[in-house]
């Protein structure tokens, strides 16, 4: 489906170039403290979230650490991992947090040239910078899905996977019941991408849930403890009238 974005846009399947950069969020009490941190850049107390997008704002990977974890930590391993993923990819735009060694490292590696493009002294306010705003606006875009304002997920692999989730969400679903065989069926759904005022469909298949076990009866079960037990019935016979 990238591809064909890419094609349909009059550009080539396989992308040349892309954008670095990483958003610190928030994460919820069920984040465990070995997977998040505090950055100390944006006094945030959570995860980061460092993604590549290409010239057009596709996502082409994702990692999310701790806020802790320094841009240059996981420029050394992102960038590679998008690089296996992309073999076409050559250029790749970051700002000013990650210079030093890594741009040496970077070709080293994986072939790749790390282009800085940083902001003038003279520039005052809100700018936008070449390149840099495309990943600006991609995370822009995430900040759209409530589920991704704040990190909610245990672990940070389940937490990557919704980032790629709301991606294409930038339509409206439809579902669509198929049945598959006698007595299954599997739900349809219809993602409507819209990127440059045209629009795209893409088509997923997902089992239908399985419906709802029968409640029991109320009352007191075996092993509950939140009622008291019954009071055990009286050994003497009752009295005779």
């Amino acid at each position: 489906m990238h591809a064909r974005v890419r094609e349909e846009l009059g550009r080539e399947a396989q992308p040349t170039a892309g954008v670095i950069d990483s958003r610190s969020v928030k994460a919820d009490a069920v984040v465990g403290a070995d997977s998040r941190g505090f950055d100390g850049g944006k006094l945030v107390n959570g995860r980061k979230r460092h993604v590549v997008v290409d010239t057009l704002g596709l996502l082409l990977g994702v990692m999310v650490t701790a806020a802790d974890v320094g841009d240059r930590t996981a420029a050394r391993v992102l960038p590679e991992q998008v690089a296996e993923a992309h073999h076409r990819l050559a250029l790749v735009w970051a700002d000013g947090g990650y210079t030093g060694n890594l741009v040496e490292y970077c070709l080293a590696t994986s072939v790749l040239v790390l282009a800085i493009v940083k902001r003038s002294d003279d520039q005052k306010g809100c700018v936008a910078l070449p390149k840099r705003w495309i990943v600006e606006r991609f995370f822009a875009h995430l900040m759209r899905s409530r589920r991704l304002v704040r990190d909610f997920e245990r672990r940070t692999t389940s937490a990557e996977v919704m980032v790629y989730w709301p991606v294409p969400l930038a339509g409206r679903d439809h579902l669509e019941l198929l049945p598959v065989r006698a007595g299954h069926h599997r739900i349809r759904i219809r993602i409507r991408i819209r990127i440059h005022h045209r629009t795209y469909d893409a088509y997923l298949l997902a089992p239908l849930p399985r419906p709802a076990l029968p409640r029991r009866r109320p009352g007191r079960q075996m092993g509950d403890p939140l009622q008291p037990p019954r009071r055990p019935p009286d050994l003497d016979p009752p009295p005779r009238r």
